[in-house]
């Protein structure tokens, strides 16, 4: 499609939005005529808009806020990642949890190790302090 049809299928698309659903189908074929690419286009348009709905109408910044309100993670502690135990957690934020861990090799308390977001694929420790 040239840009002049898509900018020809986007100024139908959107008058077609201020219509009521019932409505679009004889909208459609008054303004479209014989051109079925064209309605083809614009109905898909309008499909893709159903489907997808109002997600845009919440701003960014209050839909990040319920997500990190809702989420809750469960603990690490008394679990074991590679050799180390997590002991206790020392602190949270950003970038994930940063725990006191216990080295099953040496059996002894000898690193704090940061776990990083536990609902990707990966999870990862890092020593951090040796003591």
């Amino acid at each position: 499609m040239s840009p002049e049809r898509y900018q020809q299928a986007g100024r139908i698309y959107h008058a077609a939005l201020e219509l009521a659903s019932e409505t679009r189908a004889a909208f459609l074929d008054s303004v479209c005529g014989s051109d079925d690419d064209l309605r083809r286009e614009v109905e898909s348009l309008l499909a893709a808009h159903d489907k997808v709905g109002d997600y845009f109408a919440v701003p960014a910044i209050e839909f990040a806020a319920e997500l990190v309100v809702n989420h809750h993670k469960p603990s690490l502690l008394g679990q074991s990642l590679s050799h180390y135990r997590m002991v206790s957690l020392i602190g949270a934020g950003g970038m994930g949890e940063v725990y006191l861990a216990e080295d099953a090799r040496l059996g002894r308390k000898v690193a704090r190790c940061k776990g990083i977001e536990r609902d990707s694929s990966i999870v990862s420790l890092r020593q951090l302090t040796s003591g």
